[in-house]
């Protein structure tokens, strides 16, 4: 998730959380709907102190919002177990004089926090750090505070523990009601105690967890009057998704579109950035009736600007089984893609000549040999430039690196039309590559010779200095040809070359006998 994910997402619980405990005040006769109010609008304050910290960049401003973080978290906890023991219907007058009591302990640990700075009981050390593009406030806990929020944390499971042993003594016709309300109490716990533990994984704001409670709970307690409120819930839900949607009936009628939909669906087909909901998707997109009768499926777009986009097709049935209806989700996959292509080429191409890497040639190569018709011939050649160690003494590193860039950039032209290159390691470079007959591969091999002696390569000044190289050739007779075998052979053939002269080629051939090539 992104900053501008994460920040959505605040805002989102904060109206939500309001418009809850807004819309609930109308109904605050009902059982427990005075502590829900006091739940949702707790919430709401979490959110916005929550994006206050975030936005604000002075350390005391921070710090000050952190403080107000901290009303809603351990006021939260008591306002739950009221809930749950209006609900259950136990003594009002003991349940009012526990959460008293509770509460007092809360708004006195409070206020020993905002007051921390005098006495340092609460923290024993306050920093900044870094999350996403902003700094939030972190904190070490003393073990006097680490009580408290431990109390808190057993206050919010004894109360669900009572809500649930008490399922039993509901009458079957409230046993739905208690089961939602059960449910709904479940998800900031489970969801809260598994953000602790995989943080890495589930980075969204911790107030989001509340929402689903606060859905559940509503349904529970107000007999669903929240779909008065959902509409305007579902609408902001939709277009704040970082997923593009779009929903088609089964005629082809645009039924539901957010702003995402409209602008990923316009990369691929222009005129979609004009759709409107209620009119056919035959106007925007080529052949559109038939996306109703396609299956489900998932198809990649890479486009010409290098973007790419996902589209997940699924049909909608009812509980019948009937056709009624297409979902499109369209994902933006481009970081996705290029993170993978970027891991990809670290793993595979060597950085300084671009060519292939040692294990990824290797692995090239393999396949080339086992793809390999009875008739064809694969030659290997193994090229070492001629005392390379010699230019770098002389010129330096730097200059040795451009030699071995432009050599490479030799073999990529030698393998244009077919073969594969790779740098196995240090200045000894490999080739693979299809060739019609053994004098086709030492015409090659000759070729190569010639035009890296006659090449120009330079200095990091400019100077021109001359290079050759030594090659050794091995062909590869059967399908099932190991790779160590055959580098083996090529390696002894180009030992014979650079302890003959350099500058020339040996071919190995299938008794592993060497045979020295005059230059033309």
């Amino acid at each position: 998730m992104g900053s501008a994910g994460f920040l959505v997402l605040l805002w989102v619980a904060f109206i939500l959380s309001a418009a809850f405990g807004a819309f609930a005040f109308k109904y605050r006769k009902v059982q427990g709907a005075r502590y829900f109010i006091a739940l949702m609008w707790l919430t709401s304050l979490l959110a916005l102190a929550n994006y206050f910290e975030l936005y604000f960049q002075s350390f005391e401003v921070k710090l000050f919002w952190r403080n107000v973080q901290q009303i809603p978290f351990f006021l939260m906890p008591v306002f739950y177990y009221g809930l749950v023991r209006e609900f259950i219907h136990s003594n009002q007058s003991k349940s009012f004089h526990l959460i008293k009591y509770m509460g007092i302990i809360s708004i006195a640990y409070i206020t020993l926090i905002f007051t921390d700075s005098y006495h340092h009981l609460i923290r024993s050390n306050i920093s900044l750090d870094s999350f996403y593009s902003w700094e939030q406030i972190t904190v070490e806990s003393t073990i006097f505070s680490q009580v408290f929020i431990i109390c808190a944390f057993l206050l919010l499971l004894y109360a669900f523990f009572v809500l649930t042993i008490n399922y039993r003594k509901t009458p079957a016709t409230n046993k739905m009601q208690h089961l939602m309300l059960i449910l709904g109490s479940g998800f900031p716990i489970i969801l809260g105690v598994a953000k602790l533990f995989l943080a890495d994984f589930l980075a969204y704001p911790f107030v989001v967890t509340i929402l689903p409670a606060g859905i559940f709970v509503f349904l529970s307690l107000f007999r669903y009057k929240i779909f008065d409120l959902w509409p305007f819930a579902n609408h902001l839900i939709y277009q704040h998704m970082r997923d593009g949607i779009l929903v088609l009936d089964n005629r082809g009628t645009i039924v539901q579109l957010n702003e995402k939909g409209k602008l990923l669906l316009s990369k691929i087909y222009p005129k979609a950035i004009n759709m409107r909901i209620g009119e056919n998707i035959n106007h925007y997109i080529p052949k559109g009736d038939e996306i109703l009768k396609g299956y489900n499926r998932k198809t990649e777009y890479k486009l010409e600007e290098g973007e790419h986009v996902e589209l997940e097709q699924l049909h909608i049935k009812d509980e019948k089984n009937s056709f009624i209806g297409v979902l499109w989700m369209l994902k933006d996959i481009t970081a996705q893609r290029l993170y993978e292509d970027d891991l990809f080429k670290r793993a595979t191409t060597d950085m300084l000549t671009s060519l292939f890497n040692r294990q990824y040639f290797m692995d090239k190569l393999q396949i080339k040999i086992a793809q390999k018709k009875e008739q064809d011939f694969l030659a290997f050649y193994l090229i070492d430039i001629d005392d390379f160690k010699k230019v770098n003494d002389q010129y330096g590193h730097l200059t040795g690196d451009k030699v071995l860039a432009t050599f490479a950039e030799l073999l990529k032209r030698f393998v244009e039309d077919g073969g594969i290159a790779g740098r196995i390691g240090g200045e000894e470079f490999a080739l693979a590559k299809k060739v019609e007959s053994r004098r086709e591969a030492i015409e090659f091999a000759q070729r190569m010779l010639n035009e890296t002696r006659s090449y120009s390569f330079e200095n990091v000044n400019k100077e021109t200095i001359q290079c050759t190289i030594s090659i050794g050739i091995a062909f590869v007779y059967q399908k099932g040809h190991k790779i160590q075998e055959l580098y083996k052979i090529a390696d002894d053939a180009l030992y014979h070359s650079k302890t003959n002269g350099r500058d020339r080629f040996t071919v190995a051939d299938e008794q592993m006998a060497f045979q020295f090539e005059p230059l033309s």
